[in-house]
C-alpha cells in the first residue's frame, strides 16, 4: 500500500534545503494541475495525497484508489500503518509538510539521508558518473567509441566565460533544476547581455555553475532505474527500461513518447545501434560505484544509501554516437516506463496474478475492472467474469506495441480479442488452469498456463511472461483450451460440489469433512502414477449391492444428493462393465459385474 505524492518543486526545494521553502506560483500551478498524475502508476489499494486544495471538479478516480488531503493523513496512517510514502522526490520542505500533518518521524528521511540526496542531485555528480562510465566503456571494443567529455564546474562567472571562449557552443547549467529549466545554451547569445547576467544569478543563488560542450543531437532518451538497499547496506540497482522524450535544441523538456519497452528500444536502436545490454550493464556498474563512493564520502556511516528512482538522460548524434550521462535525476521522472503488466480485475484470479508477478520482482498494476480508463502498460490481462470481458476490453486504450489478453478458459480468442489487434500490437489468451480463492496461498510455479496469441510474436511474449511465474507454460489454441476447460470443470468444480454435498451430509450428523482430507489427497496423488480408470475403487466398481443400498438409505433425507449418488454409481458401472444395464441398485449383481 503506497501513498503517492506529486511534488514537482523537488529540485528547487533541494537547492534551498529549507523546510520553509516556498515554490514559485508557476510551480504550484503545475503541482495542482498534475496532482493526479500518479494515476499512471498507482495500483489498487494505493492512495494519492493532494498537497493543495483540489479543484472544484475532479476526474473519475478508479475504484480502489483513495484521494487524501493533508488533514486526513493521521487517520489514514492509523488505519494503514503499513503504508509507504512515495513522493516525486524527497526534500526538507516535503518532510516538514508531512511532519506538520502528523506523519511520525520514522516514516520520513532524516537529515543525513537528505544531505546525501542533495549532494547526489547536484549536477557535479555527472562529472563522477561520466568518469566511472567511461572506465566501463573503455573495456568494450565496440562501446569505447562513445566516451563522453567530462562536465566542468565553475565558481565564478569570469572562469566560465574564459572556458566559453574555447567552447563556443556549450551548455551552462544550474546545479539544481529540472525539465530543462536552469539550462542556458550559449549559441547565438551575447556574452555580456545574456550569458553573464545568467551566470551571476545562478552562482549567487546556488554557489556554482556547471558547463558542458554541446553535442549534435538526433534523439533524447534515458535509462530508468530503481535503487534499493541490501541488508548489508550496499546499493542494489534494478533496470526498469528506457524512455524516449522530446526536448528543444536548448534543452527544455516537452514530452515523452508513450510505448512499450520493446517498441522504445527499437526506436532508440534505429539511431544508436550500439545501445543495448552491454551499454546498460556498463551504466549499472557505474551507478553502483557512484552510490558507494558518495555514501562513504558523505557520511561516517557507509551504510546510508540512496533508495528510490534514478533517471539517466542521454543523447544520440546522427552518426550514432551516444553521450551516456547528460543528466542524473535522483527522483521519479516523466520517463519511468509504463508498467510491464496491468492486471484488470480485483477478484480471485486478478489478486493472485498480481501477487505472483509482484513476488517475481515485476511491477504489475492491479486495477478494478470498473475503472473508466486504464494506465499504460506493456501487457493488459483482463481478469473479469466472462460476460464482462468484451466490455472491459473495449475501454482499454493501448499504447504502441501493447498486448491485450484475457484469462478465460471458455472465450475463444476470435470472439472478443481479435478486433482489438489493430489498436494494440496484438491480443491473446493467458489462461491459468487452476482454481483460485483470494485468501488461500498457492505455489504459483506449479500452475499450468495455456497461451494463445494473435501472432507468433504475441504468443512468444505471453509465454515468456507466464514463464516468469510458472514452470508449466503450454501453447494451446481456442479449441484445445475449450476442451481443457470442460475437463477442468468436471475434475475441479464437480468434485468441489461433491465435497459440498458430503460436507452438508456430515454436518447434519455433527461430523467433520476434514477427516477425509488424507483420502482426498491420496486420490489426487495416485493420478500422477496411474490412469484414473485403473485407480477407481469403491462399491460400484466392486458390485457391492449391499453397501450401495445402505448408502442410499442414509441419503434418504438428501434426495438431490441421492440422485447424484445413483447417477454416478451407474456411470462407474457402465465405464468398468460395458453391457451392464444402468438403473437402480437392484441391477447390480455379482454375476454381471467385474470384481476389483
Amino acid at each position: 500500500m503506497t501513498i503517492h505524492i506529486f511534488n514537482p518543486e523537488h529540485d528547487y526545494a533541494l537547492a534551498s534545503f529549507s523546510p520553509y521553502y516556498t515554490p514559485p506560483a508557476e510551480v504550484i500551478r503545475l503541482r495542482k494541475h498534475h496532482a493526479l498524475s500518479p494515476l499512471r502508476y498507482a495500483s489498487h489499494g494505493d492512495a494519492i495525497l493532494l498537497i493543495d486544495s483540489p479543484a472544484e471538479t475532479l476526474p473519475h478516480i478508479p475504484p480502489g484508489i483513495t484521494l487524501l488531503s493533508l488533514p486526513e493523513l493521521p487517520l489514514y496512517f492509523r488505519l494503514h500503518p503499513e503504508a509507504v510514502i512515495s513522493p516525486w522526490g524527497w526534500n526538507p520542505m516535503l518532510r516538514h509538510i508531512l511532519q506538520e500533518n502528523g506523519i511520525p518521524p520514522e516514516q520520513l528521511p532524516d537529515d543525513s539521508w537528505l544531505h546525501m540526496l542533495r549532494n547526489l542531485s547536484h549536477r557535479r555528480t555527472t562529472i563522477d558518473f561520466n568518469r566511472l562510465l567511461n572506465e566501463q566503456l573503455k573495456a568494450d571494443p565496440i562501446l569505447c567509441r562513445h566516451l563522453s567529455p567530462l562536465p566542468v564546474e565553475f565558481n565564478s562567472s569570469a572562469q566560465a566565460l574564459k572556458w566559453l571562449d574555447e567552447h563556443p557552443a556549450a551548455f551552462f547549467k544550474a546545479p539544481w533544476s529540472s525539465s530543462g529549466r536552469g539550462i542556458l545554451f550559449t549559441e547565438e547569445l551575447d556574452p555580456d547581455r545574456h550569458i553573464l547576467p545568467w551566470l551571476n544569478g545562478i552562482i549567487r543563488r546556488q554557489g556554482s555553475v556547471m558547463a558542458e560542450t554541446a553535442h549534435p543531437k538526433a534523439i533524447d532518451f534515458a535509462t530508468e532505474w530503481e535503487i534499493s538497499q541490501s541488508p548489508a547496506g550496499r546499493p542494489e540497482v534494478k533496470y526498469l527500461g528506457v524512455s524516449l522524450f522530446e526536448a528543444s535544441r536548448r534543452g527544455k523538456y516537452h514530452s515523452n513518447t508513450l510505448a512499450t519497452r520493446e517498441r522504445l528500444m527499437q526506436k532508440i536502436k534505429c539511431v544508436a545501434p550500439d545501445f543495448g545490454e552491454a551499454w546498460i550493464e556498463a551504466q549499472r556498474k557505474a551507478i553502483v560505484a557512484l552510490l558507494s563512493q558518495y555514501a562513504i564520502a558523505s557520511h561516517s556511516d557507509p551504510h546510508i544509501c540512496y533508495t528510490g528512482y534514478l533517471g539517466i538522460d542521454m543523447i544520440a548524434a546522427p552518426d550514432g554516437t551516444i553521450r551516456g550521462g547528460i543528466e542524473l535525476n535522483f527522483r521519479r521522472t516523466m520517463g519511468i516506463p509504463p508498467s510491464p503488466l496491468c492486471i484488470i480485475g480485483t477478484g480471485n484470479v486478478g489478486t493472485h496474478l498480481h501477487r505472483a508477478f509482484t513476488r517475481a520482482g515485476m511491477r504489475p498494476l492491479l486495477i478494478s475492472g470498473r475503472a473508466e480508463s486504464f494506465p499504460p502498460a506493456d501487457v493488459y490481462l483482463i481478469c473479469v467474469k466472462d460476460s464482462c470481458v468484451a466490455e472491459v476490453a473495449a475501454r482499454i486504450k493501448p499504447i504502441a506495441g501493447a498486448i491485450i489478453a484475457h484469462t478465460s478458459g471458455s472465450i475463444p480468442l476470435a470472439d472478443v480479442m481479435t478486433p482489438l489487434a489493430a489498436e494494440a500490437q496484438g491480443c491473446g489468451v493467458f489462461y491459468p488452469l487452476q482454481t483460485f480463492s483470494r485468501d488461500v496461498e498457492m505455489h504459483y510455479d506449479t500452475i499450468p498456463f495455456l497461451i494463445e496469441g494473435s501472432s507468433p510474436e504475441v504468443t512468444s511474449r505471453l509465454m515468456r511472461l507466464a514463464s516468469e511465474i510458472s514452470n508449466t507454460v503450454v501453447e494451446a489454441d481456442s479449441g484445445q483450451r475449450a476442451l481443457y476447460h470442460v475437463a477442468a470443470v468436471m475434475t475441479c468444480n464437480f468434485f468441489n460440489h461433491l465435497c459440498t454435498l458430503a460436507d452438508d451430509f456430515l454436518r447434519r450428523h455433527n461430523l467433520d469433512l476434514k477427516i477425509l482430507l488424507p483420502l482426498l489427497r491420496q486420490t489426487v496423488d495416485k493420478l500422477a502414477l496411474t490412469s484414473p480408470s485403473l485407480a477407481q475403487t469403491g462399491p460400484a466398481v466392486r458390485g457391492d449391492r449391499t453397501v450401495i443400498e445402505a448408502h442410499l438409505d442414509h441419503l434418504r433425507d438428501f434426495p438431490d444428493t441421492a440422485r447424484i449418488y445413483r447417477m454416478l454409481s451407474d456411470s462407474i458401472i457402465s465405464c468398468h462393465n460395458p453391457g451392464v444395464p444402468q438403473g437402480a441398485p437392484d441391477s447390480l449383481t455379482p454375476q454381471t459385474l467385474k470384481y476389483e
